[in-house]
């Protein structure tokens, strides 16, 4: 009778106990937990253990956060698994995820802050490691690519063992079947951290997440990010062929139409880990998007917006493939003036306008001057004639004197530019004003502008 009790203790001790390191927090689409011999359809709150394996379907995306607050966010065609996770004190604590093919996306938590050195993603061909990050990462057959959106990660080559380090706006690219390693700027990044988004946010803070892991599957390397917006439509697209992660967006023709049409993949506080305080206090992300206004045959205009706050930021304007600067050696040869027409945006808070420039250069006399006109925002009429700007030798544009022709009075500022073109065909730039509006008070906008003209 002893003996059957002692080998029952020992069957009891030695039968393996499996505990949750992670719930299920959202789901949309179809997904299974591979456990054992095991095929388990996934369920909002379900937990997950060391070992598992998660495969999703087409049009799938599974969210999950761990007992550290590690968030992870997979992707649809996706087998993501967890071949080891402890998490303890900075000695003890651990973590090895593994992707065998598709797409997550991950926001670190504690164990990332205390035990880094031991935080690694493995992969078929490369091994990554963490430093307390917001990254991505994607494989496809032989293919293994590295976003940071926030912090720092590096990838070491099973083939070789070499380190590539990659910062926050860059992507690594590695094909192991040719060996071939590149490292790119990505446009789109996280800028700012937050921390308890109010109630309202959260379901941006979904979006956020998911338009990055939306691209996974769709055979269309050239359109990497694609997402409605509100009424319009938003498509992101390369600038150039040679670097697929320099992406824009365009055709969005209202910004403060934003909207969120993802599938909302808001955590719920009742299925947080068991050691949490009920209360959501993760990480969140704020993208600005650069939004293309409008571009002629030599540059494209617009500014940066904040999807969360509408919010419009930093104009800017980029040459299009294949435009250069016109060389220094080439404007020392001018005599004569060019005149250029074209148009452009001013931003002011969550607001917008359009409006018209002209612009005479005169390369004899080293003089630029012009005018912007039918330029009105939240009321203000901006129109103005600017004189007295110069043009340097590198074909750098600078105006600061300015006069109202508009409603807005004692219009100060800059208009800043650069000549593009063989022969200075293409102007581009950004301006900074200020003034007093109509009713009173001071008031400014920003804003990008091209234009072209046949040249001097």
């Amino acid at each position: 009778m002893l003996t059957r009790f002692l080998l029952m203790i020992l069957l009891v001790l030695s039968t393996p106990t499996f505990a949750s390191i992670a719930n299920v927090s959202a789901i949309k689409g179809d997904a299974v937990i591979l456990r054992g011999d095991q095929k388990l359809p996934i369920h909002l709150g379900d937990a997950i253990e060391e070992k598992d394996q998660i495969k999703t379907s087409n049009e799938t995306k599974v969210q999950i956060i761990f007992k550290d607050r590690t968030i992870v966010t997979i992707g649809k065609n996706t087998l993501f698994s967890v071949p080891e996770y402890v998490y303890g004190d900075a000695k003890t604590s651990k973590v090895e995820f593994k992707l065998s093919k598709g797409v997550f996306k991950s926001m670190t938590g504690k164990i990332g802050e205390i035990a880094k050195q031991r935080f690694k993603i493995k992969t078929a061909t490369a091994t990554i490691g963490i430093r307390g990050t917001i990254y991505i990462v994607r494989v496809q057959g032989d293919k293994t690519q590295l976003s940071t959106l926030d912090g720092a990660t590096y990838m070491q080559l099973n083939s070789n063992g070499a380190v590539y380090d990659v910062p926050a706006g860059k992507s690594l690219d590695y094909d192991a079947k040719t060996g071939n390693v590149s490292v790119k700027d990505l446009t789109i990044k996280t800028v700012m951290i937050q921390k308890d988004p109010p109630q309202s946010e959260k379901d941006q803070l979904a979006d956020a997440i998911e338009a990055q892991t939306d691209d996974v599957g769709s055979g269309n390397d050239s359109n990497p990010l694609g997402f409605n917006a509100g009424e319009g439509y938003i498509t992101a697209r390369t600038k150039n062929k040679d670097n697929p992660n320099d992406v824009y967006l365009e055709g969005m023709t209202n910004t403060q139409s934003v909207g969120d049409d993802f599938v909302s993949s808001m955590v719920a506080d009742s299925n947080l880990p068991t050691d949490t305080d009920g209360q959501l206090n993760q990480t969140t992300i704020a993208i600005p998007y650069q939004v293309v206004a409008g571009k002629d045959s030599y540059n494209e205009y617009g500014y940066w917006a904040d999807k969360n706050s509408a919010q419009l930021t930093t104009p800017f304007t980029n040459p299009l493939p294949g435009i250069t600067e016109t060389p220094a050696a080439t404007i020392s040869g001018f005599t004569g003036s060019a005149a250029y027409s074209g148009n452009l945006v001013a931003i002011s808070g969550s607001n917008q306008a359009t409006g018209t420039l002209l612009m005479q250069v005169n390369f004899g006399t080293n003089k630029v001057s012009g005018s912007m006109t039918n330029l009105t925002l939240a009321g203000n009429k901006w129109d103005n004639i600017f004189t007295n700007g110069t043009v340097s030798s590198s074909g750098a544009i600078s105006v600061s004197n300015f006069s109202s022709s508009g409603n807005v009075s004692g219009i100060t500022g800059s208009l800043n530019g650069k000549l593009y073109g063989n022969n200075a065909q293409g102007v581009a730039g950004t301006f900074n004003l200020s003034g007093t509006a109509a009713g009173g008070g001071s008031t400014s906008i920003s804003g990008s502008y091209v234009g072209h003209g046949g040249g001097p």
